[in-house]
């Protein structure tokens, strides 16, 4: 290759690599460098700069670059050496003497949430001058942690029944203190005929719920209520008497306690949630308390239906061996044996099946549900060794009073049928 082709191919490269003389000045973006890209959140351990991009002319070399906040210069460094703080607010808070880009705002710890603003970067050449804006936001959440507890009303009762026999004096006055609940207020409702009155007084079906943030700068938006685990979020919100208290600097803690929720409100494999999201920024913290194998036990507990939507059939349904969840559903008592329902329609009444109505039934069924069932079924006695059949509830008859009726509706109707088969068949021969 000649010289001269070398020559001007060195001129190309040059020429794509080097502005051209005449170009504008121009701020290419000025960005939040270090962690989120839309905040910077203090206590956070990240370096945090303001970054200004520019480009100049290689005639024109930037002269200076000056950073002011709300209009106010801070920041500036002469395009050469070292910059300079000029703001004493900025002391201690901003580093002076960068390792590189010296141009840019390098933040220092401990930071601080009044580094909120609108900041300016200003860049000068001989010939021009230009400048961008950018809205820092900062997100403090505190340097403690955020607090919260689920329990049981009954265990919480339990305890304190406990601690009273011991002689404790212990009041206390953290989240979910028993001391602070009226326990005469919370009874066991009593089971009427076959309805089971799971009522908000319960005290073994009731959640004692508590929550405490630190102070959080800017004003966060607070979500609490069923937390899905598929999520991993806040799907459903939940009056839990949440109140917002401003301090002085302007930050703001979020907090209720002792609010009671009962187990049968929330949805089985949720549990008790908050999430927390700071206003124009992607900061989002979803908080549920620690395992509590208790609760758990509470809201997941398996079993069979209860069984109200076949009573309302007018069907009696008869219990032996069984207790109830806190949702209503039916257990065993014990585990050496499955909870049995007995089903029947009143004296006087018959049953009628909606979809067969010439299917008879010999007057009652038996169904049970043993300790891992999920659905009830065909009871079969124990001593066979054998599961019975799934049964689904919605196939059961309907009680109508009186036998006669409906034998004379059916025989009219096999009277009719009848009838008109001979009329065809005679009319078809003729």
């Amino acid at each position: 290759m000649g010289v001269p082709l070398r020559l001007a191919l060195l001129a190309c490269v040059l020429a794509a690599l080097v502005p051209a003389p005449g170009l504008m000045l121009d701020i290419l973006e000025v960005s939040l460098e270090g962690g989120s890209t839309d905040y910077l959140e203090v206590g956070a351990n990240v370096d945090y700069s303001l970054s200004c991009e520019y480009r100049t002319p290689y005639d024109d070399p930037v002269k200076e670059v000056l950073w002011t906040r709300f209009g106010k210069p801070f920041y500036k460094w002469a395009g050469t050496g070292s910059p300079t703080v000029l703001d004493i607010a900025f002391l201690g808070l901003v580093n002076s003497s960068p390792e590189k880009d010296p141009q840019n705002v390098h933040f220092i710890a401990p930071l601080h949430y009044n580094l909120a603003g609108t900041y300016m970067c200003q860049v000068f050449t001989n010939k021009a001058t230009t400048n961008a804006s950018y809205t820092l936001r900062i997100v403090d959440a505190g340097s403690w942690p955020i607090v919260m507890t689920v329990e049981a009303l009954g265990k919480i009762m339990s305890e304190n029944d406990t601690d009273t026999a011991s002689g404790s004096s212990d009041g206390g006055d953290g989240a979910g203190d028993s001391g602070d609940i009226d326990q005469n207020k919370y009874e066991v409702n009593q089971t009427i005929g076959n309805d089971i009155d799971v009522g908000f007084e319960d005290k073994d079906c009731t959640l004692v719920w508590s929550l405490s943030t630190p102070a959080i700068y800017p004003r966060p938006n607070v979500t609490c209520g069923h937390y899905s685990f598929d999520h991993e979020d806040v799907v459903q919100r939940l009056p839990a008497g949440l109140t917002l208290h401003k301090y002085p600097n302007g930050s703001w803690t979020a907090s209720f306690s002792n609010t009671h929720i009962q187990v049968s409100s929330l949805p089985k494999s949720h549990r008790l949630g908050c999430s927390i999201r700071i206003p124009n920024t992607s900061y989002k913290m979803v908080v549920r308390p620690q395992d509590d194998l208790w609760v758990e036990s509470l809201i997941d507990t398996g079993g069979c239906s209860g069984l109200q939507d076949v009573q309302e059939r007018g069907l009696i349904v008869e219990m032996r061996d069984a207790t109830y969840t806190c949702r209503g559903d039916v257990l065993p008592a014990s585990r050496s044996g499955p909870a049995v329902a007995t089903i029947s329609c009143p004296e006087s009444y018959t049953a009628i099946f909606p979809d067969n109505p010439r299917k008879t039934w010999g007057g009652s069924l038996e169904l049970s549900c043993a300790e891992n069932d999920v659905g009830w079924r065909r009871y079969t006695p124990e001593e066979t060794m054998r599961l019975g059949d799934l049964m689904n509830p919605d196939s059961l008859p309907i009680c109508v009073r009186g036998h006669s009726g409906a034998a004379s509706h059916s025989g009219n109707l096999c009277s009719i049928t009848l009838a008109v088969t001979l009329v065809l068949g005679w009319l078809f021969h003729v």
